[in-house]
């Protein structure tokens, strides 16, 4: 299992804290690394529905890419991993 894929894992295991959902919601919605926002969209997509309503308020955002990484992980969500399919 690739490193930051066992990280995203070993976050969503635990009881997210506002500032861990800040920290990861910001990491995705930086246009910098892809796999450190690979890594938070599916640290995001793990913890579940309490993660819904901020992940959906970046459906507004003007970044395409970022709309998409939304859509994806509240996808994961509903659906597991058979959503990004």
């Amino acid at each position: 299992m690739p490193e930051r894929q066992a990280e995203a894992e070993a976050l969503a295991r635990i009881e997210p804290s506002p500032e861990m959902m800040n920290g990861l919601l910001k990491v995705l919605s930086s246009s910098g690394e892809v796999g450190a926002r690979n890594a938070a969209a599916k640290a995001l997509s793990l913890i579940g529905p309490s993660a819904v309503a901020p992940v959906a308020q970046l459906l507004k955002s003007p970044e395409s890419d970022l709309r998409r990484f939304a859509a994806e992980v509240l996808g994961e969500i509903a659906y597991g991993d058979s959503a990004a399919a």
